[in-house]
């Protein structure tokens, strides 16, 4: 595991790059988390665009239509965060209740997949993403979703009834990537200079679990939003935001020039015609990755420049309901793109309890930084009636 989670992670998950001069976003790094073999009713892996018999057309494993976590809260109902879902359609989402080795499960027909009948994301819920280091916040990151059946034989976890004290100890478990690779390609095509995104990635298929300790909001503050840190950022987000648009500018251009060499291109030239249909695909995926970056990047801006002005700052990661965790393993271990929405639980005398949601990191399994979850305590109102009504 290493998204939010932000999605930058979305755990909301972040990468890092101060240009498209960059040639390196992310270097691929293990998120050292530890192959958990106990299950559990109530975890819960969502699948997007997940269809059987499609994967088996693909050659495709159920693991790789994962991409978050949830919690199962009773036979009908499953918590997740609020930036897993917020731009889905509920007929695109599936859940898996309670399985361990999502491949291994399916091979063998046990796994208790579920449709989902309605998505509620909470009313205040906000979110910006950054490709920029430090660049990641998201606010009442939760959201609820109902089972178009009910999970028979399967119980749903305890809600945690008190906030917990600085270093108590809370382990959160899913199946986010544990191999990370992001990096810029820099190439030219007549005469055009353009940098393509190149991503690869590992994921299991047996859930993992990390460690943490609980720690003050503001070691999780100052580790993302210091004045410093913020003031910086204000200096360089224009600056990404203009080599990105300039990318994008490149890339549309070789973009209309392969197009047009295609159309140009005998059918017979079969060789010749994969090349550039494989290269204007690699184009297309950047020029969407690039465009949702300075789109992020613009709405990040507003919000940091309106928090410095307004010295409010402070309330962009808040005690009341985020929950700021470290990590407590050697090598350092973390959550990471596909553990969003999962479940960080607390053992209360041998009885699970829900914590917190996994929402949003700086970098992946990052030294020195630490893990930002939604605080499940602080919602249980808002939980209970909504389900109730």
């Amino acid at each position: 595991m290493k998204k939010v989670l932000m999605a930058i992670i979305g755990l909301g998950i972040v990468v890092s790059t101060s240009s498209v001069a960059s040639e390196h976003i992310r270097k691929k790094r293990s998120i050292n988390g530890t192959v958990a073999t106990v299950k559990h009713d109530w975890v819960v892996a969502l699948l997007k665009d997940y269809d059987k018999l499609e994967a088996s057309q693909n050659n495709k494993n159920i693991s790789d239509y994962q991409f978050c976590g949830g919690v199962l809260l009773n036979n009908r109902w499953v918590v997740t965060a609020a930036h897993c879902v917020e731009k889905m359609d509920k007929k695109n989402i599936s859940a898996v209740v309670g399985p361990l080795d999502l491949d291994r499960e399916e091979k063998y027909g046990s796994l208790a997949i579920k449709s989902i009948s309605k998505i509620i994301i909470h009313p205040n819920y906000y979110s910006t993403y950054s490709p920029l280091k430090d660049m990641a916040w998201l606010d009442n990151d939760i959201a609820l979703l109902k089972l178009t059946s009910a999970a028979t034989q399967k119980e749903g976890i305890q809600l945690i009834d008190k906030k917990l004290d600085s270093n108590s100890l809370v382990t959160a478990t899913g199946w986010g990537v544990t191999q990370y690779k992001s990096e810029f390609k820099k190439f030219t095509y007549e005469g055009v200079e353009a940098y393509l995104i190149n991503e690869t990635t590992s994921k299991p298929s047996v859930r993992q679990n990390i460690n943490y300790a609980i720690k003050e909001t503001n070691i999780c503050r100052e580790s993302k939003f210091s004045e410093v840190g913020v003031n910086t950022s204000l200096w360089k987000i224009p600056k990404t935001i203009s080599h990105f648009t300039d990318n994008l500018k490149n890339l549309a251009v070789i973009q209309l020039k392969i197009n047009k060499k295609i159309k140009l291109t005998d059918k017979s030239e079969v060789s010749k015609l994969n090349e550039l249909t494989e290269l204007e695909v690699k184009i297309s995926k950047s020029i969407q990755l690039f465009t949702k970056e300075v789109n992020d990047l613009i709405r990040h801006n507003i919000l940091l420049k309106a928090a410095a002005e307004n010295n409010t700052l402070n309330s962009l990661i808040s005690s009341s309901n985020q929950v700021c965790v470290g990590s407590v393993s050697t090598p350092v271990s973390g959550v990471c793109f596909g553990d969003s929405g999962g479940p960080l639980v607390y053992n209360d005398n041998g009885v699970n309890k829900l914590v917190g949601l996994a929402s949003f990191v700086k970098g992946c399994a990052t030294p020195n930084s630490y893990d930002v979850f939604t605080s499940v305590y602080a919602y249980t109102n808002w939980i209970n009636s909504t389900i109730s009504n």
